[in-house]
């Protein structure tokens, strides 16, 4: 049996350094997700490609990276977004795109250097 664990939670992101046509001020955008995290195992991943993403960078321990859904993605969320996640320190930067089953969700990845 296998068993696979992960933590499960709402939070409000921030949106920075991008411009919304809603948002003529440059400042951001907020919004409320399903936030969930992964790691570089190669189960988690694609096989044979341990911590490649869907948008070919290569992930690595210690990056604060996310993937997102694709809804959020014609929201603004698209690839190399900075994002600031509430209650989490620091920039996180949208490196990876989920399956279009998933919708209003990002996931961080959780790797110690």
């Amino acid at each position: 049996m296998k068993i696979i664990s992960y933590c499960l939670f709402i939070i409000p992101i921030t949106i920075i350094g991008v411009t919304l046509s809603a948002c003529d001020s440059g400042i951001g955008k907020s919004m409320e997700v399903t936030a969930t995290a992964y790691t570089l195992r190669e189960a988690e991943t694609k096989k044979g490609h341990k911590g490649l993403t869907a948008w070919g960078d290569q992930l690595k321990p210690g990056m604060k990276s996310i993937a997102v859904s694709r809804d959020l993605i014609k929201l603004g969320l698209s690839h190399k977004t900075e994002v600031k996640i509430e209650g989490f320190e620091g920039t996180y930067i949208v490196r990876d795109k989920m399956n279009k089953r998933w919708k209003k969700e990002l996931i961080s990845l959780w790797e110690k250097t």
